[in-house]
């Protein structure tokens, strides 16, 4: 499809104006089912930026804070199919049947049709879209047919996966192959999504790293009985682990470990925040030995009391198969709070080995035991450790730093694509760090 140029006035004219594709809430009262994308929109808002962005759980515009929240008008909106039919084109998703194939097709045609309205009734600027929603095409065909830029994010699973444990979009790679080709920037939170993205063919010259970023003032050291007592926790040797309880967070491996560990150190006790598919086996392991396998499970934390849980820690471990960009990392970084992570996806990125904390061999029991009973033994180092997080996570993962960042690429994209439309590639052999 030829790109038409859409007429528009400059950056500088006014305010940059954003239409983010981020995966919508189906109730349709805020404008992602994600925290971390509702905080990331707003605080762009907050730096100036007009923000747009698109659901079809919702029949008509509203506003949620200060960002405008679009409908995709429904199947039987007779008009709107119609000229959807302007953006159909083969899937590169496989499908069990014909029929699923054309509706999937006849689904993304109308996303784009109702992206392509938006671009040009609201003036947009540039496309952003993490996990290139919807359906890995990051609403390249839509926005290029207008004569818009659009920056992609990828995020972990989008870039990664590990076959073994079905984890990842293994079946959505040539689709998205293809919209990273097209995308006319790139953005991976750690080096491993953005060396996947040129792997699949995305220009080196037009994808860069923008690190994940933590808001420094909510998370921060602490007093650590002080947080004990606030959560009722024993004043024990403490392992914290934060996330989903799922296969490749890497459940299995963190047991295993805590098995070896409390053989040594009996004393130990290991909080677990967080619900999901693995719950029962976590049950399961504390409930064989209550005597000896101490497994503290809060469920589901707000986030107003993570930090005090990072505060009440002695190390912080994450133990994932695969990661992208973890906040859980940089949320134990400025807590002050030392990690041990697995050598998976972007947790060497996070994790300064030996200055900020421990890496171990993914999957192995044996050695992520050996690296937390190192670190509860030596607290001194431990304590160190947390400092030099702590300083990390000040100079380079800041949230406004994150935020501004983003801005950045956004800003150079939309000069680029102004100046040439597409620009040219060069033979890059890695990508550039936004620090």
């Amino acid at each position: 499809m030829p790109m038409t140029l859409h007429t528009r006035q400059t950056c500088q004219d006014r305010k940059l104006r954003v239409l983010a594709l981020v995966p919508p809430d189906k109730t349709g009262r805020t404008v992602s089912r994600f925290t971390f994308f509702r905080e990331e929109l707003d605080a762009f808002s907050a730096a100036g930026v007009e923000i747009h962005t698109i659901s079809e759980h919702t029949d008509k515009r509203v506003r949620i804070n200060d960002v405008t929240l679009h409908p995709i008008p429904r199947i039987r909106d007779l008009g709107h199919t119609l000229n959807s039919l302007t953006f159909f084109r083969r899937s590169l998703i496989p499908h069990k049947s014909l029929s699923d194939r054309l509706l999937s097709q006849l689904k993304i045609a109308r996303y784009d049709c109702a992206i392509a309205s938006v671009l040009r009734e609201q003036d947009i600027d540039i496309v952003y879209s993490p996990f290139a929603w919807p359906q890995s095409t990051a609403g390249v065909n839509a926005a290029h047919h207008v004569g818009v830029p659009v920056v992609a994010s990828l995020r972990g699973a989008d870039g990664f996966s590990v076959p073994e444990i079905n984890y990842g979009l293994l079946e959505r790679r040539p689709q998205m192959a293809a919209t990273l080709q097209q995308a006319d920037h790139v953005i991976g939170v750690c080096r491993g999504l953005a060396d996947s993205a040129i792997s699949m063919g995305a220009p080196a010259d037009r994808v860069s790293v923008v690190w994940q970023g933590v808001h420094l003032e909510n998370f921060s050291p602490g007093n650590r009985a002080d947080s004990r007592r606030k959560l009722n926790l024993n004043d024990r040797p403490t392992v914290l682990f934060v996330g989903n309880f799922v296969p490749v967070k890497g459940i299995a491996t963190l047991l295993a470990a805590f098995d070896h560990l409390i053989a040594d150190m009996p004393q130990v006790q290991l909080v677990m925040c967080g619900t999901g598919s693995e719950l029962e086996r976590i049950e399961r392991f504390r409930n064989e030995r209550p005597d000896v396998r101490r497994v503290i499970l809060p469920g589901r934390v707000s986030r107003e009391s993570i930090p005090d849980y990072f505060r009440a820690a002695d190390v912080f471990v994450l133990p994932s198969l695969s990661e992208g960009g973890p906040n859980v990392l940089v949320e134990a970084a400025a807590c002050g709070l030392p990690a041990v992570g697995s050598i998976a996806g972007g947790i060497p990125d996070y994790i300064d080995d030996n200055v900020t904390g421990l890496l171990f061999e993914s999957q192995n029991a044996e050695q992520l035991a050996e690296k937390l009973k190192y670190m509860l033994q030596h607290p001194e180092l431990a304590e160190q450790m947390g400092r030099a997080g702590r300083e990390r996570a000040i100079e380079q993962f800041g949230y406004q730093q994150m935020i501004n960042n983003l801005l950045n690429v956004f800003e150079e994209t939309v000069t680029a694509f102004g100046a040439d439309n597409r620009p040219q590639t060069q033979a890059v052999n890695s990508p550039a760090a936004v620090s």
